[in-house]
């Protein structure tokens, strides 16, 4: 018996078609047995390893242990904008950093030579969390020394050669063996004890205590109050203030000459007996008191304003204040 053709041989599919129907197949059963894909990670940034330089949270408490050889008369610059700076002087001929970098800072940057010498904190720009980093240096005492901070306390002790510091909101202790002394601060305090003979100090509202000097010394404030004790003494003094009280214990050498100027503020001023100057005392509203005794005065007699001569009168007294008192005693 004789089939018919087409029913003699079944009909076969392409082999396109068998394959494609064997892919979609696979491929439901992959898709409800595994999980959603995840996305992939985002690379990793690369990061710069330094020793005191890496990610925020590793970096609090970061201790530092440095030492760099350095000249004797070697110039120093440290720089740190919050937490403290204390140098201390020593005998050996190299400087010796320790402490911690605070939580916020990049680094510790210590740059230069034997001769020039940069200790700088960096913290990133426009950055307001960042702790404050802890400095502590011992250097030769006969360095010149530059310290530069914003918020961190500074402290200097025993350096001789000559010492520049200035911070904004910190206070500010200088006890020095040092003849040439620049301290400024703003709001900071502000206290220097050395045998200095060219002096400056510079505040907006910080107090000042100074002592030990003589020489040169010029001493402004804004609303700060200042004491002054000298060791020896001044050659030429000039006291400025606007608001801010003075209390003076100074002698003049045989023809130096004392300026002190104040707006509001008080002026109290302590001399030797046996002093030697012309002196002018005025004030607008103010009192004006004078114990030296056999003062003549000359001139205008007013309360408000006293000129006399102690000795032979080489040497000059100029005190001016517009409201406040004006006092000149006797040791």
């Amino acid at each position: 018996m004789n089939l018919p053709t087409s029913a003699a041989r079944p009909r076969r599919r392409p082999a396109t078609d068998a394959a494609a129907g064997l892919m979609l197949a696979l491929a439901a059963t992959s898709a409800s047995a595994a999980p959603p894909t995840q996305p992939p990670a985002p690379p990793v940034p690369p990061h710069h390893h330094d020793r005191y330089a890496d990610d925020e949270d590793s970096m609090a408490g970061r201790a530092i242990d440095e030492r760099r050889s350095l000249k004797a008369d070697a110039r120093v610059r440290v720089s740190n904008v919050a937490g403290s700076i204390e140098i201390v002087s020593w005998d050996k001929p190299e400087a010796y950093i320790s402490g911690e970098l605070g939580r916020g800072a990049d680094k510790l940057d210590i740059t230069g030579s034997d001769g020039n010498l940069d200790i700088v904190v960096r913290t990133p720009k426009n950055t307001r969390n960042v702790e404050g980093s802890e400095l502590r240096i011992m250097l030769p005492v006969g360095v010149a020394l530059n310290v530069e901070a914003v918020s961190a306390d500074v402290i200097v002790q025993g350096i001789k050669g000559k010492v520049v510091a200035a911070t904004v909101s910190g206070e500010m202790t200088l006890s020095l063996a040092a003849d040439e002394v620049e301290a400024r601060t703003v709001s900071g305090d502000v206290v220097v004890r050395a045998p200095m003979r060219n002096g400056s100090i510079n505040t907006v509202s910080g107090d000042v205590r100074a002592s030990g000097g003589g020489g040169r010394l010029k001493l402004e404030t804004v609303s700060g109050d200042a004491e002054l004790v000298g060791a020896s003494a001044y050659s030429d003094l000039s006291l400025k203030s606007i608001s801010g009280d003075f209390d003076v214990d100074a002698a003049l050498t045989g023809d130096g000459r004392f300026v002190g100027e104040t707006l509001s503020g008080e002026m109290r001023v302590r001399m030797p007996a046996a002093t030697s100057a012309q002196v002018t005392l005025h004030t607008f509203s103010g009192d004006v008191r004078s114990a030296f005794g056999g003062a003549v005065p000359s001139g205008d007699e007013r309360r408000e304003r006293q000129e006399f001569k102690i000795g032979d009168g080489r040497a000059r007294v100029d005190l001016s204040s517009f409201s406040g008192d004006i006092v000149l005693d006797k040791r």
